[in-house]
């Protein structure tokens, strides 16, 4: 695919917590605007009360247990994979905090080996992949097989952890915030200097649950509840692994990244298996898929995360390393602030954040030297009927320059 001359064509939702009519709606959009690619951020699963309608069983928790794992892959296996594979191209999936981790491979290796459904891919969290778009370009010179464009693409679907009852993927946002004995107790006492670091965390402020939960820290029934199964190594920290997976990516550039095949693999397959590195084609793009979305910004609401702010302000000041990310988690951030996107750009010796998205719609336009990241979050309001989604296009201008137009649209 030139990107020069076609550009490629992103559908993006996210938090549908089991709603099928905004599935199915995703689904008809992706045909109507013959998106290159459907991504979906997170939280897919319905919550655990209507997953017990479903099954005709009454759910009074949220603890996830043998029933709730077998009944969110029998679900999935039911409802969602079946509609999604009618997506017109390549369909993504990144994991929310209300996707049992218990499944994630079960639903990796099921897709992998299915014998009809060809079209969609996994992305676990702290995976770097290949993706092959589903729609083949032909080369222009005429006689030349179709060939295949290849999509990389960063997972990480963890989300920071509060003081609340404990969610799935919690890990501890920043290294220092292990030193808050206020809010991690039980923190190891092993040093963070010896982990990955963002350089722009260095003395950043901690965001202290006492201030946070307005001193409900203190009570002990909610200290019991955190941190819970949170671990607390500073190894195990979102900073720390966002820094091991940004400092993979940068190995990875002009290679093939672990995971995926070749071409040749996936003829008429659609299927793909790991491989040495080096054999894939230079991916057209590279997007990351956050659920948690970066903090201070008008994509969370006051508790995103520090660590994704970090990553991506470091993966700015490598031209070209990322090209798009996108999140979720927040359901109602674009109600609340007008806005949906971050433009992430290199001016002079700065990073610089602006929020973008007025009125429904971002133009972004670069010249080659300082190529920006945008970031978005579609603020998907799961309860209703209709589905929020955002329709991007990513085109290039010559060389590294590109242009980012996308509209937020309600299904």
């Amino acid at each position: 695919m030139n990107l020069e001359k076609s550009p490629l064509t992103i559908v993006l939702s996210s938090d549908l917590h089991g709603n099928l009519k905004h599935v199915e709606s995703l689904v008809a959009l992706t045909e109507r605007v013959k998106a290159d690619l459907l991504i979906l951020a997170g939280d897919l699963q319905p919550r655990m009360s209507a997953l017990g309608a479903w099954e005709g069983k009454l759910v009074f928790s949220d603890s996830p247990g043998t029933w709730e794992i077998l009944t969110q892959r029998k679900w999935a296996e039911q409802e969602l994979w079946p509609r999604l594979a009618k997506s017109y191209g390549t369909v993504v999936v990144g994991w929310g905090n209300h996707d049992l981790r218990a499944n994630d491979e079960y639903h990796k290796k099921l897709l992998q080996t299915h014998p009809t459904i060809k079209n969609i891919h996994i992305v676990n969290s702290d995976e770097i992949v290949d993706i092959p778009l589903q729609q083949p370009v032909p080369f222009p010179t005429s006689g030349s097989p179709p060939s295949t464009n290849w999509i990389r693409v960063y997972g990480k679907s963890d989300i920071v952890a509060g003081h609340r009852p404990l969610k799935e993927r919690e890990r501890v946002d920043c290294n220092a915030d292990l030193l808050c004995r206020r809010c991690y107790p039980q923190a190891s006492t092993a040093t963070t200097t010896s982990v990955r670091s963002f350089p722009s965390l260095r003395g950043a402020p901690h965001v202290c649950w006492t201030v946070a939960t307005s001193g409900l820290v203190t009570d002990p029934i909610t200290l019991k509840m955190v941190p819970g199964d949170v671990p607390m190594d500073p190894a195990s920290t979102l900073e720390s692994t966002l820094g091991t997976g940004f400092d993979r990516l940068e190995s990875l550039r002009g290679t093939g990244a672990h995971l995926l095949s070749t071409p040749s693999d996936l003829q008429g397959t659609g299927k793909s298996r790991p491989i040495a590195d080096g054999l894939n084609p230079n991916p057209i793009a590279t997007l990351a898929i956050f659920h948690h979305p970066p903090y201070g910004t008008c994509l969370d609401r006051g508790g995103g995360s520090q660590a994704v702010r970090g990553f991506l302000t470091e993966c700015a000041t490598k031209q070209g390393l990322v090209d798009l990310a996108v999140s979720g988690h927040y359901h109602d951030a674009a109600k609340r602030t007008g806005k949906f996107a971050e433009v992430i750009q290199v001016k002079g010796t700065n990073v610089v954040w602006t929020s973008a998205g007025e009125n429904g719609a971002v133009d972004v336009e670069s010249a080659a030297r300082d190529p920006p990241i945008v970031c978005f979050n579609t603020s998907n309001e799961y309860h209703l009927d209709s589905c929020k989604a955002i329709v991007i296009r990513l085109e290039r201008r010559g060389d590294a320059a590109r242009r980012v137009t996308a509209n937020r649209v309600a299904l």
